[in-house]
C-alpha cells in the first residue's frame, strides 16, 4: 500500500499528511502565505485577511487532535470567514478599502481586480477559488457546502458578469 497509495493520493493529500505528521507549527509554516493570499483575494484587505487567517489557525489548533485533514479544515475556516466578512460589509453598506498590493498592479490588472471586487460574495468566492486557488468544481462545492451544479452555474454567471464589466472598459 505504501508506494501505490502515494501515487493514487492527490498532491494536496500528501502535503496535508506531511503537515499532520509535523504538527500545527509545520502546517502554519507551509500554509500561512497561501491562506493569506486566499483571504486577501477574497476580502481585499491585508489587515482583515491577517485576522481571518490567524483565527482560522487558532481554530485548527483547538481541534487538532480531532481533525483528519487539518489543511482542508483550515481552508474551509478561511473561506467561511471571508464570506462572513463580505456579508457583513454588504449589510453595513461600507465601501471596502483597497488592498495595499494594488499599488504594484498595472492598469489591466487593476480593471480585472475591480471587476472581481464588483461580484456578489458567492460569485466572488467561486471565481477566486477556481482561478486563484485552482480548485476543481467539486472541491469548491465541498468547501462552500453547495452542489457542483450550483458551482457551475455560479461560475458561469460570474464570468458573464466579468465579461460585461471588462468589455465596457
Amino acid at each position: 500500500m505504501g508506494d501505490q497509495a502515494g501515487v493514487e493520493d492527490s498532491t494536496e493529500d500528501v502535503v496535508l499528511a506531511d503537515a499532520v505528521a509535523g504538527g500545527p507549527d509545520d502546517l502554519y509554516r507551509r500554509e500561512y502565505l497561501a491562506m493569506m493570499r486566499l483571504a486577501v483575494a477574497m476580502v481585499d484587505l491585508v489587515t482583515i485577511g491577517e485576522e481571518i487567517v490567524q483565527d482560522a489557525f487558532a481554530e485548527v489548533v483547538l481541534r487538532w487532535d480531532r481533525l483528519d485533514k487539518p489543511g482542508a479544515y483550515l481552508r474551509t475556516c478561511v473561506v467561511n470567514s471571508c464570506r462572513k466578512e463580505l456579508q457583513r460589509r454588504k449589510r453595513t453598506r461600507r465601501v471596502p478599502e483597497r488592498a495595499e498590493e494594488t499599488a504594484t498592479l498595472d492598469a489591466s490588472d487593476l480593471s480585472v481586480l475591480a471587476a472581481v471586487r464588483s461580484l456578489p460574495p458567492r460569485r466572488r468566492a467561486v471565481v477566486v477559488l477556481r482561478f486563484y486557488e485552482d480548485l476543481t468544481e467539486s472541491q469548491i462545492a465541498e468547501l462552500l457546502g453547495i452542489r457542483v451544479g450550483t458551482v457551475k452555474a455560479t461560475l458561469r454567471q460570474a464570468l458573464a458578469q466579468l465579461r460585461k464589466v471588462v468589455d465596457h472598459d
